[in-house]
């Protein structure tokens, strides 16, 4: 798929602060409906209603990826065919889901090498997909604060069912070094129908880096009683803080406990966690920090064995508009992940990110 990605967004701005001005001025009671009416939404509603959504819902969706080759005046994408089981929390009930790989744009698949593909996404991707590779507000006043939610139009997404009302709207950071979004809320639900993330330079240009959209769109769907739900492989425990996490997996003095200024403005901890790896048994301490809508992740552990005893090791993988940093040292492994964008010259901001932990490091 090739399509030109760049859009300009200070002329953007110019056309949208009339509308989203135009917007707050008009008052209006709060209606029934997650928002009936542009004064209705905030970051605080959307994710309410995304939170609570349909009880069941059933989705087949694209989710396309920017080839790191691509020019942005040709640019290539890579498509994943998604299919998506969810049940919303309710009392008594957790939150469930199975993200599934049904098919690749572009690619015959035989059944044996879809099955591949498929085994490989279920283990790998599918939890991270539906958490993370999307539009999703994980802390609503964090959002606001790093944020600014405006409201471009009224619009139709048309599905395999029908055509579904949605408001368009345009998540734009208030600095720019980190990803926009251009993303449409189906009226009733407030489930995205579409969301697109764009990187931003320091001209103020920006490139479709992914998108997400929905083909058929089936809330409140029967799903059976003995439906399979995705498992997650390895043991995690949450815990109440980063440096728990760090303690109960690494001797104290080794690890290192980032500082707001390691990472980006607007961006706190918000999850904290011990995983097991199942076979092995190794432990690992994950922390992820959240600016309310992007996301950084930073991994530690004790060093495998495959590390190289003296030295430091260091790495990196740009794929599918993440970037994946990797480094060693003084017997821990370390790894940064995330997919927000900015930066300066050929460095983005989560290399900028990894390089000031690795400093932590090893000026310790």
């Amino acid at each position: 798929m090739t399509r030109n990605c760049t859009l300009r967004f200070v002329r953007l701005l110019g056309i949208l602060a009339p509308l989203s001005l135009a917007c707050a001025q008009v008052p209006s009671p709060t209606s029934a409906a997650p928002f009936a009416q542009p004064w209705e939404l905030t970051f605080s509603r959307i994710k309410e209603a995304m939170d609570s959504g349909p009880e069941t819902l059933a989705v087949e969706q694209v989710r396309r990826f920017l080839r790191t080759s691509s020019t942005p005046s040709s640019a290539q994408f890579d498509g994943f065919v998604e299919q998506l089981h969810h049940r919303a929390a309710r009392p008594g009930l957790t939150e469930r889901f199975q993200l599934a790989l049904v098919g690749i744009e572009g690619r015959t698949l035989s059944a044996n090498e879809l099955a591949l593909e498929a085994a490989r996404f279920e283990q790998s991707q599918a939890a991270y997909n539906f958490r993370f590779q999307g539009f999703r507000i994980s802390d609503a006043q964090r959002a606001e604060a790093n944020y600014d939610l405006v409201f471009l139009s009224r619009a139709q997404r048309v599905v395999r069912e029908g055509t579904r009302d949605v408001y368009r709207v345009a998540v734009l950071p208030k600095n720019w070094d980190r990803t926009a979004w251009l993303v449409e809320l189906d009226t009733e639900t407030a489930y995205p129908l579409y969301s697109g993330q764009y990187s931003l330079d320091a001209n103020r240009v920006c490139c479709l880096q992914s998108e997400l959209v929905v083909r058929s769109f089936r809330p409140g769907v029967v799903i059976p009683a003995n439906f399979s739900w995705w498992e997650a492989a390895t043991g995690i425990e949450v815990v109440d803080s980063a440096e728990a996490a760090l303690q109960a997996v690494l001797v104290s003095g080794s690890f290192v406990l980032p500082a707001a200024e390691d990472l980006l403005p607007g961006f706190a901890g918000f999850r904290f966690e011990v995983q097991t790896d199942p076979y092995g048994g190794e432990r690992s301490a994950v922390l992820a920090y959240s600016d309310g809508i992007d996301h950084v992740f930073l991994r530690q552990q004790d060093a495998s064995a495959t590390s190289p005893e003296d030295g430091d090791t260091i790495a990196y993988l740009k794929r599918r508009c993440e970037t994946i940093c990797q480094f060693s040292h003084g017997g821990v492994d370390y790894l940064v992940r995330g997919r927000v964008g900015g930066g300066r010259g050929d460095w983005d901001e989560v290399q900028f990110i990894s390089a000031r932990i690795m400093a932590r490091a090893v000026g310790r």
